[in-house]
């Protein structure tokens, strides 16, 4: 995928065939789990429908709804290929707003128009399961599952010369999958705020940042909203002894900046930070789904 500027502006897209039926791209989400297309997108081969579904995204409020089916799905991009074992999906019918959420909006969207790849763990707003883990491969043990993000590309499957250089971060079992990867955020400059620590989030679903905190626990100056010039400090594990870090400026056009920041919708004492797709500017993304831990390694932006 080697147009950069296409995907830090909308996102890494894939071809893919559901069922049998014609390709069509959809946008590969790091910040869920399952894949939810349109329902033509599906083809003749799929079983379904099955039971109705939704699915609800937190960084905007957009609401799916349609019905699950069971259906086999080919990637393809650039002269490679795989293809999954059976999975479940969702073929979305229908789009509604979540109603805390005033700025969502579905004037211009069709639910026809749908194609999310979502390939993150941790989530409890999943649909099946993960497709990039459910390739044959990987499902059969000749491959090692999990992918490396990059700039300008997906890589599927993991091995020790595209693992070389990554720094790692421990993931803890909770029932089958891994819970969020420990991280950070901050407010430099805002005594008491500096260092908060919880769960952080490589989203390469969005542009933006999202972070979480209880009301009562934030700066008295940014209860409700993160204006610009506002400083932010990002680290995982941890800011003594981080894998990653990086600071940045709200508003200020930096290549880790994201293209806003605001806070969650939901209320929550311990800390939350979706630092959005552009820290994947100055470092490539690993996800190691047998070992459970996430990576990162300098890719010299």
């Amino acid at each position: 995928m080697p147009d950069t500027v296409r995907n830090f502006a909308t996102g890494w897209h894939l071809a893919v065939s559901i069922a049998g039926g014609r390709r069509r791209s959809v946008q590969i989400d790091t910040g869920s789990i399952g894949l939810v297309v349109g329902r033509n997108a599906i083809g003749s081969s799929a079983v379904g429908p099955l039971a109705s579904g939704r699915q609800e995204y937190t960084s905007n409020g957009l609401i799916l709804l349609g019905h699950y089916y069971r259906v086999v799905v080919t990637f393809e991009s650039t002269g490679s290929r795989a293809v999954t074992v059976p999975i479940t999906i969702l073929g979305v019918e229908k789009l509604a707003c979540d109603p805390k959420y005033p700025k969502c909006s579905i004037s211009k969207r069709s639910a026809q128009s749908v194609g999310v790849l979502g390939v993150g763990f941790g989530r409890k707003e999943k649909i099946g399961s993960n497709p990039f883990l459910q390739i044959d491969g990987m499902v059969r043990a000749s491959m090692h599952p999990g992918y490396v993000v990059s700039k300008n590309g997906v890589t599927l499957g993991l091995t020790a010369e595209n693992t070389r250089g990554f720094r790692f971060i421990p993931l803890i079992r909770s029932g089958g999958d891994w819970r969020g990867a420990p991280g950070c955020f901050g407010f430099p400059g805002r005594p008491g705020y500096e260092r908060v620590c919880g769960t952080i989030l490589v989203d390469t679903g969005i542009p933006s940042m999202i972070v979480s905190r209880a009301a009562a626990l934030r700066p008295p100056d940014l209860k409700t909203d993160i204006p610009a010039g506002t400083a932010v400090a990002i680290a995982a594990p941890a800011f003594d002894n981080a894998v990653v870090s990086y600071r940045f400026s709200v508003g200020d056009r930096g290549a880790l900046t994201p293209s806003a920041m605001r806070w969650s919708k939901a209320t929550r004492d311990n800390a939350f930070v979706n630092t959005g797709r552009n820290v994947i500017r100055t470092s490539d993304y690993l996800y190691d789904a047998r070992c459970g831990r996430i990576g990162f390694r300098a890719n010299n932006s």
